[in-house]
């Protein structure tokens, strides 16, 4: 299941046709498969899919191909999103600035600056409890410029409207 919603937004906006929303779709589903799977579920020639690749990757539009690890796999089982406050004390240090010392923490996955109540929002990938007090305590509340957090933990996690990781 594809993020149909996108799909029909990218068409109905003219950002692409009909032949390069469907290329999109099946590299939403599986961004691994080959240009000939591509080429094949879409009903084009592989040199025809690998062009109209190009073309969305030139203009903008697929802007990387990653891998996304299973962090629990990598005995990593707890997945946890810190809200963190901005310190309007600390004049001389950006909200960039600590989004930056926040994202090189061990076990930080992700930092978004976000608005409303909290600044940023801080996606771990962590061991166990423990390590995560470590980490909030001796290492994030140390950054200058870091003022109140919130934690969340999460139990599972959806997309597509399928559940995608199993975690604790």
């Amino acid at each position: 299941m594809t993020r149909q919603w996108i799909i029909e937004h990218i068409i109905d906006t003219g950002v692409v046709d009909d032949t390069d929303a469907s290329i999109i779709e099946k590299l939403i589903e599986d961004a691994s498969q080959s240009t000939q799977a591509i080429a094949n579920a879409v009903n084009i020639k592989r040199t025809t899919a690998h062009g109209r690749i190009k073309k969305i990757i030139d203009k903008g539009i697929i802007s990387s191909f990653t891998l996304k690890l299973n962090y629990s796999k990598c005995g990593l089982p707890l997945r946890v999103f810190i809200l963190v406050g901005y310190d309007t004390h600390a004049y001389d240090i950006t909200q960039k600035y600590v989004a930056k010392m926040l994202s090189g923490l061990k076990y930080v996955v992700q930092v978004d600056i976000i608005t409303g109540a909290f600044d940023f929002l801080v996606e771990l990938a962590i061991d166990d409890m423990s390590t995560l007090g470590d980490v909030i305590i001796e290492e994030m509340r140390k950054i200058k410029g870091v003022g109140n957090t919130q934690t969340l933990l999460s139990f599972k996690n959806f997309k597509n409207g399928y559940e995608t990781i199993k975690q604790i």
